[in-house]
């Protein structure tokens, strides 16, 4: 067994020196290439082991203890040697020092002849030697030497040992079994194997022995004992060694136990020691261990000093008279000054109170210029406001009271701050006014004019343009008397009045109004009619009939009617009696046709009348005046006309009181009662005039008048609340005031009141508990929750615990105004401080929060975005005080964000949030307001919106989640969109409705909880699937909502439509020249965010169905899962009355449908009329329809209605399906396949057997089975299988053109994989 053993190792030693060989004989590189040996240069690394002593220690310990004394003494020889360098480089006396030298030590165990290794191998040499001799011979030898120490008498082990006292402690070692562990092993006839192999490369592992003379002991003296050998290859490294310059590493054991936070002083203590460090301190101790160079020396101790010196020689003499540094513990070398620890400890300290003296001194001169540069700056901005508001300037004073927020308390304890305040509100009215001045008076609104000077008169306020007004007030009226007193002319018909009034009309140079071509007209009338009744009295007078027949003509066309025309009848009568002449009644037809243009011109009157059409009715009342035409049904319906134009300046006195009311509500005082005055009498008017909501003027009039009247109530709620100084009863004020868009100082008062309070109070954020409740009052609550949030005043900019302008900006010193800007919009750069008020500490971590926002969404470059945005769902999780200011933040961003991808990831951390963390209710209405803002924008965005909603609007309801996603949930939304998704059932009933489903969530999950929905407990639940329902857009449909994510992803968003398809591009669009498409099972590893975004870019209709996807043999048996029942009833009963599975007799159709019937009704119907009337054609198989009227079936299901009518449900529905299993195509999935491109439709129906081929009328035509399918596989254009072909004995690929071609493979996997599955569940 010796010999075996010593063969192992000395084989594996002669391996391992082989093997190192190569290696470096590899590294040296080109093995013929010459180099020097003193040209080469190594980098080694000496891993030894440390000091060992056992409560045995023997021969191994003996070889160790001696390295370790052997690399001692180059440690300290080396490090000795350092230190006596420095000291004579620096020209230092270092005679006293002396240090530990293990020199005899080593002299003791490695003298030739005399040396304890020497002894062992002489005494392997000696007859008769043993371990009790040689022990006897190296106390003998070694007695009196200070390193060893004689063998103990107390116990045999000691008797058996000898003591070395190492550099590191006495080592006592046993010498039973010295000799033989000194011995090589290995004889002539194991060397004579190896040698004598005859693999070449085992024979040159040791080269041939030399020979020479045997020893009485049968031991050859060629060879060297195993002590020899250590020795020798120890001295071989040392003379590595000191070839070299080495560096030291020393590890050091903290602890046995192997654990941290454990330190075992003791152990650590002995193992400095072992390693000889002490005796390294020792010596530097002793020395001078601190060294500075000079230049350094004097820079860190000249300030102990006072008054300083010039250089090193002066320093150390003052510092030598002072005590600091005694003589004798420090020396001056050339280039630096030695010391020992002891002066430089005190040196040290001397340094830290100077120190410490001159940095109070620079505290003090850099407090008095912070507190001065403060005071100048506090100095400066109350001045500025007083500035501001001497000289009343707007832009000054504003920009003022902002910088008041660097103020102590923001200012809002100075007397200038409230009325730098009150001034700028004034001036904010003031401008306001001066606007609705300016508006009026460009609009030259009589109305609105009132109002602007009135509100003017209220403030008493009276800028230039107030003196504009009333000049324009006064010309107005001026005009409109003139054009009154016109109108009045045109009414009378008279010429001379209305002379007068048209040239008063001019000189105001009012022509351009509808009065005055209505006085040209009837003036040019009234001028014609006095000039043909001048005609008539002329031709009367003279007594010429023929002049007097044209002139009573003339009359007559135009309807004049007066005394001289009457006269001129009577004289027309005179003159033919008198000349016995006949009329000839040509006066008669000109009075018919006068007759005839007077009643189109009523007619046209009366029509514009109803239309209520201004310009219909200006032509219609022009073409009354140029006809002449009078009488009081004209009358009536130029009275109509006259309303219309009362109504237009209602609507005028309307506008004007809106806008006068709306700048007064806007004041900082707000209004008194006396105010509504003009407002309550313009509605007044209005509703007497038959206004009501259907005029727009009016609706909005009347809205603000019932404002304005909530106003006045509002403003004593404030008062009482402001004096109250409870909280709820100030907040309760404040939103009644926001809720009425109130601006009044009192207001405003409440606002900060509220804040501050809001700080001060304790904020407990409860979770939010789960509340138990049906769907119709869930659906109820969450109505009244969109009804609420719609308001206007949950604009999230409104939101009260937002803070104030000057405290955002406070401490900022740049770009306020660019800051405040994107206070509560989009910014890349960070904020500079929370946006609703914040303690400090979560001030910093709201800042921190905006940074990983920033770079989640890509404003900034940072590393892992997913892990920011975990760490903000984190934060929002464990500190709820931070979930406001995270909503607040994420809305921020998300307004005016010009970036697409931006917007996108802002979306995506919304969608994140609000599944894990609702806001306070104080915030829930302003978020929601926020999301139902969003809904209705197109694209990616209203999705993102849709689903936000959806999920908040549960979890305000039915409590938090709680749940934040890991880093591969966030990453999948990078992929693919969240959607809300809707799923049915094979007969249309919506399982789930809007269910929110999150990107990382495939099929099988969503199945899982459809399943859990339904109750699903049947064991074959697992063979459901999601089925995809798709069809073409039709032009003009609208996409469906939800589907409108395909910008997905957000890192390509930048180049997409709202469509997603790239920009510049046609959009994906499926022809349907290819094979018809079937509905598409899903894998369960599909993700239905994709589908919905491959959907909706390819512009189609989608829906998801829940049915059964795979049929095994033997597994349609009855359940007592009703559930399962009623699905596959509903699935068999869909793929019968759908034609998928043909039925070939008549019997056979009348009595599933008899079944359906049955199951589906109450009550069987029992006429049949009654049965037509119960939809019957529905429940007929499509083919079989045409084959019989609607009559001849109702007949034929009516004589099957004793067989069903008493059977209970679950009867009926097993039966269907029982009946359903027994036809051929039954659990098959079909799909439509082309051989050609253009070829004929085929159906491909996939089975738990095999791939069925049928015709288009579902005809079977070829079968491949699963064993004889080799391959198959897809790609978006052509399925193929590799068949076997058994009449040709080969394989035989087969080609089929369709769109379904990944869905057909996917489901021939699925088949494959239960296959598989099947015959380890019988193993088991």
């Amino acid at each position: 067994i010796q010999a075996r053993d010593a063969l192992a190792k000395e084989v594996y030693s002669k391996l391992f020196d082989w093997l190192i060989g190569r290696i470096n004989v590899s590294l040296a590189g080109d093995k013929k290439a010459k180099i020097k040996k003193e040209d080469t240069s190594i980098i080694g690394v000496l891993d030894i082991f440390g000091f060992e002593t056992f409560d045995y220690n023997s021969f191994e310990q003996l070889c160790i203890n001696y390295c370790n004394e052997k690399l001692q003494y180059h440690f300290n020889e080396h490090i000795f040697s350092l230190e006596q360098k420095a000291y004579k480089e620096e020209g230092i006396d270092v005679s006293q020092i002396t240090f530990a030298d293990n020199q005899p030590t080593l002299k003791m165990l490695e003298e030739k002849k005399k040396g304890i290794f020497a002894q062992v191998d002489e005494e392997m040499t000696v007859p008769r030697g043993s371990d009790q001799t040689l022990l006897t011979k190296i106390s003998k030898q070694h007695d009196k030497h200070p390193a060893f120490r004689k063998p103990g008498v107390k116990t045999n082990y000691e008797r058996e040992s000898f003591t070395v006292v190492h550099y590191a402690g006495p080592v006592m070692y046993n010498t039973t079994g010295f000799l033989e562990k000194n011995k090589d092993k290995l004889s002539d006839d194991l060397e004579k194997v190896i040698t004598g192999s005859k693999s070449e490369f085992v024979s040159k592992l040791i080269p041939a022995s030399a020979g020479g003379k045997k020893t009485g002991r049968g031991t050859m003296s060629g060879k060297t004992s195993i002590g020899s050998k250590f020795k020798n290859q120890l001295n071989a490294l040392m003379q590595t060694l000191n070839a070299t310059e080495p560096h030291f590493i020393r590890c050091i054991k903290p602890n046995d136990e192997k654990e941290g936070n454990i330190f075992t002083a003791q152990m650590v203590i002995d193992q400095l020691r072992y390693a000889g460090l002490l005796e390294v301190c020792r010596i530097r101790q002793i020395g001078y261990p601190v060294r500075k160079e000079f230049k350094d020396f004097y820079r860190r101790y000249n300030p102990t000093i006072k008054p300083g010196v010039k250089d090193v020689k002066a320093l150390t003499a003052r510092l030598e008279a002072d005590g600091l540094l005694p003589k004798g513990e420090y020396q001056l070398g050339k280039t630096k000054v030695f010391m020992r620890n002891g002066p430089y400890n005190e040196l040290e300290a001397a340094r830290e109170i100077a120190l410490k003296d001159q940095a109070i001194l620079l505290q003090s001169y850099a407090r008095r210029f912070i507190m001065r540069a403060r005071y100048l700056k506090y100095a400066k901005t109350i001045a500025a406001m007083q500035d501001g508001m001497a000289k009343r300037d707007y832009e000054k004073l504003k920009s003022a009271i902002q910088d008041a927020g660097d103020l102590p308390h923001g200012g809002k304890h100075l007397t200038v701050f409230a009325d730098a305040q009150k001034v700028l509100r004034r001036l904010e009215e003031e401008m306001a006014a001066v606007k609705l001045l300016t508006d009026a008076i460009e609009k030259r609104d009589y109305s609105l004019l009132m109002g602007a000077i009135g509100r003017c008169e209220e403030m008493k306020f009276s800028p230039p343009e107030v003196k504009k007004a009333k000049d324009l007030k006064k010309l107005i009226e001026e005009e409109r008397a003139a054009v009154k007193a016109l109108a009045a002319a045109i009414s009378a018909r008279k010429l001379d009045d209305l002379k007068v009034a048209m040239d008063k009309v001019s000189k105001l140079k009012k022509t351009d109004c509808d009065e005055w071509k209505q006085a040209e007209t009837l003036k040019k009338r009234l001028l014609e009619e006095e000039e043909a009744t001048k005609a008539v009295e002329a031709a009367a007078k003279s007594r010429d009939l023929d002049k007097l027949k044209a002139a009573l003509a003339k009359t007559t066309e135009m309807g004049v009617k007066n005394p001289a025309v009457e006269a001129g009848e009577r004289i027309k009568k005179e003159i033919l009696a008198e000349q016995q002449m006949e009329d000839d009644g040509e006066a008669e037809k000109i009075a018919a046709e006068r007759e005839k243009k007077v009643a189109e011109t009523k007619k046209l009157l009366k029509e514009a009348a109803a239309s209520e059409d201004e310009e219909k009715i200006k032509e219609a009342k022009q073409k009354v005046l140029e006809m002449g035409v009078s009488g009081s049904e004209v009358d009536k319906l130029l009275g109509a006309a006259e309303k219309m134009a009362g109504n237009k300046e209602i609507v005028e006195q309307l506008n004007g009181a809106y806008e006068t009311m709306n700048s007064k509500a806007k004041s900082q005082n707000g209004i008194e009662k006396p105010m509504l005055a003009p407002l309550t009498a313009a509605v007044s008017a209005a509703k007497a005039a038959g206004f009501d909501d259907s005029s727009e003027e009016f609706k909005r009039a009347d809205e603000l008048l019932e404002r304005m009247k909530g106003q006045l109530v509002a403003q004593e709620e404030l008062k009482k609340a402001l004096a109250s100084g409870d909280f709820d009863q100030l907040k309760s004020a404040m939103e009644r005031g926001q809720e009425l868009s109130m601006a009044t100082s009192d207001l405003q008062a409440v606002i900060d009141k509220v804040r501050s309070m809001d700080q001060e109070r304790p904020h407990e954020h409860k979770p939010r508990e789960e509340v138990d409740m049906d769907e119709d009052e869930f659906e109820r609550q969450r109505k009244e929750n969109m009804a609420m949030a719609s308001h206007e005043r949950y604009n999230f900019r409104k939101y009260f615990r937002i803070r104030a302008d000057g405290d955002y900006v406070k401490n900022t010193y740049f770009n306020k105004k660019r800051v405040l800007e994107a206070k509560l919009s989009y910014q890349k750069t960070q904020i500079p401080r929370s946006i609703i008020e914040l303690d400090k500490d979560l001030n910093k971590v709201a800042v921190a929060v905006h940074k990983s926002l920033l770079g989640y969404c890509g404003e900034q470059m940072m590393s892992f975005p997913a892990t920011l945005a975990q760490d903000i769902l984190i934060k929002g999780l464990e500190q709820p005080e931070l979930v406001d200011e995270i909503y607040v933040q994420i809305c921020k961003h998300l307004t005016n964000n010009p970036k697409p991808e931006s917007v996108g990831r802002a979306w995506q951390i919304m969608c994140m949030c609000v599944g894990t963390f609702p806001p306070s209710s104080d915030f829930e209405y302003y978020l929601l307001n926020f999301l139902i803002e969003h809904l209705l924008v197109p694209g990616l965005v209203g999705n993102y919106a849709r689903y936000s909603l959806r999920r908040l609007e549960g979890m305000l309801i039915r409590g938090a989640s709680g749940f934040v996603p890991n880093i591969d949930e966030i990453l999948a939304y990078k992929e693919r969109p969240p959607i809300l998704a809707t799923i049915e059932l094979v007969d249309g009933t919506p399982l789930t409705e809007d269910l929110p489903i999150t990107p990382d969530l495939n099929v099988d999950k969503v199945l899982e909880i459809c399943t859990h929905f339904l109750s699903l407990k049947d064991a074959r639940a697992s063979s459901f699937g999601i089925f995809v329902k798709d069809s073409p857009l039709q032009e003009g449909d609208a996409m469906p909502e939800g589907a409108a994510a395909s910008a997905y992803s957000a890192a390509r968003l930048e180049n997409t439509d709202e469509h997603g398809a790239k920009k510049g591009e046609e959009q994906i669009k499926i022809t349907e020249d290819g094979p018809q498409r079937t509905p598409r099972p899903l894998r369960g590893k599909d993700f239905m965010g994709e589908v919905v975004v491959q959907m909706t870019r390819q512009r189609r209709h989608l829906s998801f169905v829940f049915k059964r996807k795979l049929f095994l043999p033997n597994a349609d048996k009855a359940s007592d899962d009703p559930v399962y029942s009623r699905l596959m009833y509903l699935q068999a009963a869909d793929e019968v009355i759908g034609g998928n599975i043909p039925i070939m007799k008549e019997a056979d159709v009348v009595e599933l449908t008899s079944i359906a019937i049955a199951a589906d009704s109450e009550k069987f119907p029992s006429t049949e009329a009654a049965l037509i009337e119960a939809e019957l054609m529905e429940y007929i198989p499509v083919p079989w329809r045409p084959k019989k009227t609607e009559q001849n079936w109702a007949r034929a299901v009516l004589a099957s209605r004793g067989k069903v009518a008493s059977k209970s449900l679950d009867f009926l529905q097993n039966k269907y399906v029982e009946k359903a299993c027994k036809l051929p195509l039954y659990g098959m999935s079909f799909f439509f396949v082309r051989k050609e491109q253009g070829g004929p439709d085929m159906i491909a129906a996939i089975s738990h057997e095999g791939i069925h081929f049928l015709s288009v009328s579902r005809v079977l035509r070829q079968t491949f089975k699963y064993s004889d399918i080799h391959r198959w596989g897809g790609s978006s254009t052509q399925f193929w299988l590799l068949v076997w072909d058994a009449k040709k004995n080969t394989k035989a690929r087969m080609a089929l053109f369709t769109s379904q071609a990944r869905d057909m493979s996917a489901l021939i996997l699925d088949y494959a994989l239960l296959a598989a599955e099947k015959p380890a569940a019988k193993k088991k």
